[in-house]
């Protein structure tokens, strides 16, 4: 292996550019572009600085000759020098120190060494503070105790609610007005028997969507059909509509769905 290809071996190693690796040797990514490809040569300065900042054996580097990086503390210098810890600061020296004891222990030493920090980052990480549950604001709305038949019908009590309920303040329920309860079985699967059902206070419903409707006096919910309120559960007969017919919302969900 050529010298620059040592070169460009230590670099490509470290997991840096060009750029970067010239910038922490004083050079430009030109000149590091040079050297590897063989186009100039390694001056003493440039190797000196390899060696110093990635912790390369200078013999290796020079002439190929050993191993490529210097096994004091390990590789430890190599590791901090690349996460850009100060050579002064308090924490390199530690890990510095740590690396080289490590370095001597026995390999028995080192496996419970190992399962010991272990132990300690899976404490850490299960007793660490979780992230507060994010807090969903709540507003009132007035809700209508089963009186939305899913069955035979049910008479519907006009403007008075008995009573009022919190639904999440949410965005997919803004356009919510009331809540009524579904007494019946004929829209199963989706809606059964003891629901609350979340409406949106609107004559204006499509077809094929599901809503609040009042018929002879009566108050379903149903699916919306050109001429019928459909049942879903198909044991039920769909209901004709009439001219006694009108709509008095637009289901939005249910509110046992959350």
């Amino acid at each position: 292996m050529a010298q620059g290809e040592r070169v460009k071996e230590i670099r490509k190693n470290c997991g840096l550019t060009l750029e970067k690796f010239g910038a922490r040797l004083g050079i430009g990514k030109t000149a590091v572009s040079k050297i590897e490809h063989e186009q100039c040569a390694l001056t003493d300065q440039v190797s000196k600085a390899i060696c110093r900042e990635f912790n390369v054996n200078e013999k290796w580097l020079r002439d190929g000759i050993g191993e490529p990086f210097r096994e004091t503390g390990d590789g430890i210098e190599l590791l901090l020098k690349n996460m850009q810890v100060n050579a002064d600061d308090q924490f390199y020296r530690l890990m510095l120190e740590i690396g080289r004891t490590y370095q001597q222990l026995s390999d028995n030493s080192k496996q419970v060494l190992q399962e010991f920090v272990n132990s300690c980052i899976k404490n850490v990480q299960e007793h660490s503070p979780k992230e507060p549950a994010q807090v969903v604001p709540f507003r009132l709305i007035s809700y209508y105790y089963k009186n939305a038949s899913a069955g035979t019908g049910k008479l519907i009590i006009d403007n008075v609610p008995e009573d009022d309920i919190e639904i999440p303040d949410i965005p997919e329920y803004r356009n919510v007005s009331y809540a009524i309860g579904v007494n019946g079985d004929s829209m199963e699967p989706t809606y059964q028997d003891g629901d609350i059902l979340l409406v949106e206070a609107t004559q204006e419903i499509r077809i094929g969507e599901i809503g609040i409707f009042q018929v002879d006096g009566e108050a379903y919910v149903k699916q919306l059909g050109d001429t019928e309120l459909i049942s879903l559960n198909q044991e039920y007969d769909n209901i004709p509509l009439d001219e006694s017919s009108r709509t008095m919302g637009r289901v939005i969900g249910k509110l046992n769905a959350e």
